[in-house]
């Protein structure tokens, strides 16, 4: 129940299925209150699959917008401190699951990204790599949507091959990895697209965004090499309705 949370059903008896019961309100001035009563002394009393979804709806919460959830996220050493091992390693077990799979257990089309900087930073603590073994183990059936599974701290090197156009911009040809191009039509866009298929402008920072929100790759773990000098602050025309998603 705690894997497919749609089942999970609270009991207002535990203090942590309080937390759970406010923080999937949808509403921030019930979700921040019910979140500031997370913490050691009833962490360390919770059940591991109570705290397991608490983290998914922490995460849950953090991207619908609930300011103590994203201040949570990114205090969590500090905020967690005084839980003992096990108990910490649930609640980012489940923020972690949350990222990659939906209510019912199932894998994304999509994982959740839009905090996926802010987590996946925490990988540097080694208290945390129990966590971060477990992902990688979840995600292991699944090893075919991503270049690289997500948790295993890979190091992923991408060679952009582009053509330069007028006005320091340049057009994107090519995304490569271990030799192979990934830049791919985008099956989900391309009824969106026209008839005449364009690009889209980024700068260098957000072009790179893309490229670790699309590969599922924290962007401390990517190294991106190009054709240009980049201190020349280009722009980068990538084209429409393509995409560096493995699926």
């Amino acid at each position: 129940m705690a894997l497919n949370d749609s089942l999970f059903v609270t009991d207002s008896s535990k203090p942590s299925h309080v937390i759970i019961a406010g923080l999937r309100t949808h509403d921030w001035y019930r979700q921040n209150p019910a979140l500031a009563k997370l913490d050691s002394a009833l962490a360390n009393k919770a059940g591991l699959d109570s705290l397991f979804v608490v983290g998914r709806n922490i995460y849950q919460a953090a991207c619908g917008g609930a300011n103590g959830a994203i201040s949570y996220l990114n205090a969590f050493m500090a905020n967690t401190d005084g839980f003992n091992k096990q108990r910490r390693k649930a609640l980012m077990d489940g923020m972690l699951f949350e990222i990659f799979f939906d209510s019912k257990g199932n894998i994304r089309a999509q994982p959740k990204n839009r905090y996926f900087e802010e987590v996946f930073q925490l990988q540097q603590h080694k208290e945390l790599s129990d966590s971060f073994a477990f992902i990688s183990e979840c995600l292991l059936t699944h090893a075919d949507r991503f270049h690289a599974i997500p948790g295993k701290s890979r190091q992923i090197t991408l060679d952009v091959v582009s053509k330069k156009k007028l006005g320091n911009k340049h057009a994107i040809k090519e995304v490569r990895f271990d030799g192979a191009d990934i830049l791919r039509e985008d099956n989900d866009a391309f009824g969106l697209l026209s008839e005449t298929p364009g690009f889209e402008e980024l700068s260098l920072q957000k072009f790179e965004k893309r490229l670790s929100d699309e590969m599922a790759v924290p962007s401390r773990l990517l190294a991106v090499t190009y054709m240009f000098d980049k201190s020349t602050k280009p722009k980068l025309l990538f084209p429409e309705g393509k995409t560096t998603r493995k699926l």
